[in-house]
């Protein structure tokens, strides 16, 4: 190997190398979250009379399209008691939520201890953007108390997620009816014990950091594997078996790349019509035309003194 074809792979090297270490130092940002005003309230003292449901998203599944989360009743003052996982109420309580999967009803008796419920919400968007795709959730629910008469409690919701993992995202408190964000009628919803929350996630910087890191990575070495076969064409260098090697090797390469992708999308998506399969194809070209001429090569014959120069054989020299 020369030296020119040293410093070319070294090249390649490091770029692998500085690729997968900032990728590494990319997935370990963590992902931001915020929580809309109504939403973040802080709890309030054990003597106030209060019904409440602590919310937190813990995952996305994009594939199959939920946003799957926990709603722990928070009782307090004659309500109830609160604990770190749950309540005890001191009256019954019903709650009730339109999910996708999960309890619907939730039928609470006096003195019984109910701990965070698991629940599934219908996730709109898709994944074919990625890693610029969005997506949008909401989560109705409704409360009734026997502490009152008619039945009717005020309901507290509150959105204690942190964080979740390759997503950036906020959720906001909206009226109940027309899905707006008048306050005086999600004011008077909170009074009449109903409440309706959105949540909106889109990737996070360093997820679409890591994509095009590893997007760019797919076509440097698409680019440098074009440039080797021209330079072969152009008799500026020998096809050799090094070469196909390489080919086979990026190319097998690339699909360990592509399982890379933080989130772990669906096959399909725009990047796989732009990046992946592109390149996939070009390497395919590529590997064909290399294979061509390195069966066309003249100088197969060791044995002979014969030398290969652009595409001609020529008789070495007698001294």
């Amino acid at each position: 190997m020369n030296n020119k074809n040293l410093r070319l792979t070294i090249l390649v090297i490091s770029l692998v190398l500085i690729s997968g270490y900032a990728i590494v130092a990319i997935k370990s940002l963590g992902s931001t979250f915020e929580a809309g005003s109504l939403l973040s309230k802080a709890k309030v003292a054990e003597s106030t009379d209060e019904v409440s449901l602590r919310l937190s998203v813990n995952e996305l599944d994009v594939e199959r399209g939920v946003l799957y989360m926990t709603a722990t009743p928070q009782l307090s003052g004659e309500q109830g008691i609160s604990t770190a996982n749950g309540s005890f109420p001191k009256k019954g309580i019903i709650y009730s939520f339109d999910v996708f999967s999960g309890p619907t009803l939730l039928d609470i008796p006096s003195g019984t201890f109910v701990g965070a419920q698991s629940l599934g919400l219908r996730l709109n968007g898709a994944p074919t953007s990625y890693p610029f795709d969005k997506y949008e959730s909401k989560l109705y629910v409704t409360a009734s108390s026997d502490y009152a008469v008619d039945g009717t409690t005020e309901l507290t919701l509150r959105d204690s997620t942190e964080f979740v993992p390759g997503f950036a995202g906020e959720s906001s408190y909206l009226a109940f009816v027309d899905e707006s964000l008048d306050m005086s009628k999600i004011q008077s919803d909170i009074k009449q014990g109903t409440g309706l929350v959105q949540w909106k996630f889109s990737r996070s910087n360093s997820t679409k950091v890591a994509a095009f890191l590893l997007g760019a990575l797919m076509v440097i070495g698409a680019a440098v594997s074009s440039l080797m076969t021209l330079n072969v064409l152009r008799g500026r260098r020998p096809p050799t078996i090094n070469a196909l090697v390489w080919f086979a090797a990026f190319l097998f390469a690339l699909f360990q790349v592509r399982g890379q992708l933080p989130g772990d999308p669906p096959n399909g998506i725009r990047f796989d019509l732009f990046v992946f399969y592109p390149v996939i194809l070009l390497l395919i070209i590529l590997i064909a035309i290399n294979v061509q001429l390195w069966n066309n090569r003249d100088d197969w014959d060791l044995e002979n003194p014969n030398l290969a120069l652009d595409g001609k054989i020529v008789k070495a020299k007698k001294h």
